[in-house]
């Protein structure tokens, strides 16, 4: 666990620098730019070149390994998951130990270009990345990870009220997997803002959903109305994937991340009132998530994969909170509370999952050593 914290620390300690000087020049060769490239390197090497650890390393191994001889879209898997695997496997010819450093590549890039071209502190957002989503997917979900990544590019489409370049960039999203789906009315919901009153009504009625089956009702007379169509085998299979079995009340209410979440979502409402921009967006996007999540939340393959929505765009909401608070002393306190929150978020991730993330290996012949 040490060389994930010290990581961790040598993150937040360039986030630091990054705040110091607004100028791009920090001192000499030392720029924002350099630092940010550092902190991009450093993730996607630590990423990349791991060697049987982290959640489903050795599954993913098992399914490049063999992976079939021809490009087959009626595969199990995605199909841009499957045209990644078959140019490098069967047209490169490189291992499962290279494909997955040119997949971590890829799938850190775009999250950090959009990082960098969208927001002014860059660094800071990938600290947040680091112990909220990092270890979830570019450790472990590398698929959902690539689509993550892609969907943030729909973002600004939705701001700008561009139809088209949404739903491109939601289907090349929807090949890396298929959890994208959810985000399909998500460009008209983006145009929705829900104020306190709204969203805390909605959310109780989810429960009242939960309480009585409703939502498994819901989703049982679609698969009939369509009965074997695509979308119908999609839903069968969400209510295959496994329920959650546990208090409904404090799954539903009591979850630190569903309270952190809320609790974030009426803090942006105080600070953003009626603004046109990416702000109230990503905003009105987090809401519909954590809502559509808890009114199926008793289906673990909205549970669970649902969740990474809303913990991915919980750390552009702490980025914008803080980008309201102007005194120094108060935004000082506010970072020490992220940094500690996000300390204890990544050593839980490790209780959790302790046998995947123990003796980190590094593929050291990956440079020929």
């Amino acid at each position: 666990m040490f060389i994930y914290i010290i990581i961790y620390i040598i993150l937040f300690i360039f986030s630091l620098i990054e705040r110091l000087d607004d100028e791009k020049e920090i001192s000499g060769i030392l720029t924002k730019r350099m630092l940010f490239y550092c902190v991009s390197v450093l993730l996607i090497c630590f990423a990349g070149l791991r060697y049987f650890t982290g959640p489903d390393y050795e599954s993913y191994k098992s399914i490049y390994n063999s992976a079939s001889d021809t490009l087959n879209f009626a595969d199990r898997f995605e199909p841009g998951f499957v045209l990644f695997v078959h140019i490098l496997r069967n047209i490169i010819g490189v291992s499962f130990e290279t494909f997955l450093f040119v997949f971590t590549f890829v799938n850190i890039t775009v999250k950090a270009g959009f990082f960098k071209k969208y927001f002014r502190y860059p660094i800071f957002l990938m600290v947040m990345y680091y112990p909220f989503i990092f270890f979830l997917v570019d450790f472990g979900q590398i698929r959902q990870g690539m689509a993550l990544g892609i969907i943030l590019w729909s973002i600004p489409a939705v701001m700008n009220k561009k139809i088209l370049q949404f739903y491109v960039i939601w289907i090349i999203a929807c090949g890396f997997h298929y959890s994208m789906l959810i985000f399909f009315p998500f460009y008209f919901l983006g145009q929705i803002t829900l104020n306190k009153k709204w969203f805390l009504s909605l959310f109780f009625i989810g429960f009242v959903f939960n309480s009585f089956d409703i939502s498994k009702a819901v989703l049982v007379g679609i698969s009939k109305v369509i009965d074997h169509s695509s979308l119908g085998a999609i839903i069968e299979y969400m209510m295959d994937y496994g329920g959650v079995e546990t208090n409904l009340i404090v799954y539903y209410f009591l979850q630190p991340s569903t309270i952190i979440n809320i609790f974030l979502l009426l803090v942006f409402q105080h600070y953003y009132k009626n603004e046109n921009t990416m702000a109230r967006t990503i905003y009105n996007l987090d809401s519909f998530i954590i809502l559509i999540v808890k009114f199926f939340t008793d289906f673990m393959i909205l549970q669970q994969r649902g969740s990474y929505f809303y913990k991915l765009f919980e750390i552009f909401l702490i980025y914008y909170i803080l980008d309201k608070i102007t005194r120094k002393e108060e935004k000082a306190i506010i970072m020490s509370v992220i940094f500690f929150y996000g300390l204890m978020r990544m050593i839980n991730e490790f209780l959790r999952f302790s046998t995947m993330y123990d003796d980190y290996k590094f593929f050291s012949s990956f440079l020929g050593f």
